[in-house]
């Protein structure tokens, strides 16, 4: 579902349910997502792709340059810089359907303005989509419960105060969130769905499966020396996510006094702050012997808990425990800590 992929690359993964990153993701210089595997690690971030220079796909290990988590590889999301010397702009329109399900759309906007010729610019884009869903609810008769909305922007600032130097500034928020999963429940003797075809007794969720706000904030500083070249990247991401899941079959708590079964609701609230720093230098591309030196530094800070309760079986909504003490309540507090030196040094021995 949404806010949940896993990434792997060259098949190197621990499974569906991994708990940490094999594969690093980076947007710009900026290491993005948990390092922890208490607080998602494996999730890769569902970035929209406007606005977007490219997105670089490097196979692992890349532990020398990228760290921790980077065993498969990383993916790298290069935005576009702002443009200094012109005025940009651009709106697009999408409209998207699916076989047996709803329909969907998107909205991208974009503005690039000069401030200062050949100095200041600042470069804007926000976007707005719903993508389509195609799950039924049996409980409530509501279709397309699994239907999933996008919306951000980002701004970013770039100060080139000469020809050799430049400090970009790039501020980024998405939120996403869908009222049910993309999963539909099986009979585990003949693996035929419960409910229906494409039908899922979604309610107890409490109308939201998967709610998800990243924000990322970010300084990049550059400077070209002739002999090397110097980057100072000083990062900040959040991560807010709730995930709601239904446990019933799991642990069914009995009826109610009216006949009507209990529902077993279990809520799990993310919440990650990451802290980075790295400072490298770099010789020019063009020398027999390159080198690379660099110093790295991360904080994170991160908190897991986790509610599990009763609630109506066909509405979701939250009840009393019927043993009148609480079901399952844990918090799971984290911190993540890493200091990195790294370097690199090639001889091109010949032109080949």
């Amino acid at each position: 579902g949404p806010g949940e992929s896993q990434v792997s690359v060259r098949g190197i993964a621990s499974g569906s349910q991994q708990p940490s990153a094999s594969v690093g993701i980076y947007i710009d210089d900026t290491p993005f997502g948990s390092s922890s595997v208490f607080v998602g690690g494996a999730l890769a971030p569902d970035l929209d792709p406007a606005d977007m220079q490219r997105i670089e796909v490097l196979r692992g290990p890349q532990g020398t340059l990228y760290g921790a988590g980077a065993l498969g590889g990383v993916i790298r999301f290069i935005t576009i810089p702002p443009n200094s010397q012109s005025v940009e702009g651009r709106v697009e329109l999408d409209g998207s359907s699916v076989s047996g399900g709803g329909n969907g759309f998107g909205a991208h906007g974009l503005v690039n303005l000069p401030l200062v010729a050949d100095k200041l610019a600042v470069r804007v884009n926000v976007f707005d989509r719903t993508d389509p869903g195609f799950i039924s609810d049996a409980g409530l008769g509501k279709k397309n419960i699994n239907e999933s909305h996008f919306k951000g922007g980002r701004v970013s600032l770039l100060w080139t105060p000469t020809d050799t130097t430049s400090l970009r500034v790039t501020a980024m928020a998405e939120n996403l969130n869908s009222e049910g999963s993309p999963s539909v429940a099986l009979d585990p003797d003949t693996l035929k769905p419960i409910y229906g075809d494409l039908q899922q007794r979604g309610a107890a969720l409490g109308g939201n499966a998967f709610d998800v706000r990243y924000r990322l904030y970010n300084a990049t500083l550059t400077s070209d020396f002739g002999w090397s070249k110097l980057t100072v990247s000083s990062s900040y991401s959040g991560l807010d996510a709730i995930l709601n899941l239904d446990v019933t079959p799991l642990l069914f708590l009995g009826n109610q006094v009216n006949g009507q079964p209990y529902g077993t609701l279990e809520q799990e609230p993310l919440h990650q702050t990451k802290a980075t720093q790295e400072i490298r230098l770099e010789s020019p591309k063009s020398q027999t012997v390159e080198w690379l030196a660099g110093v790295f530094f991360t904080n994170e800070t991160g908190a897991a808990p986790q509610h599990i309760y009763a609630s109506d079986y066909y509405t979701g909504t939250p009840l009393p425990s019927p043993f009148g003490i609480a079901i399952g309540d844990d918090t799971q507090p984290s911190s993540y800590n890493a200091y990195a030196a790294y370097g690199s040094l090639t001889w091109h021995a010949t032109d080949r």
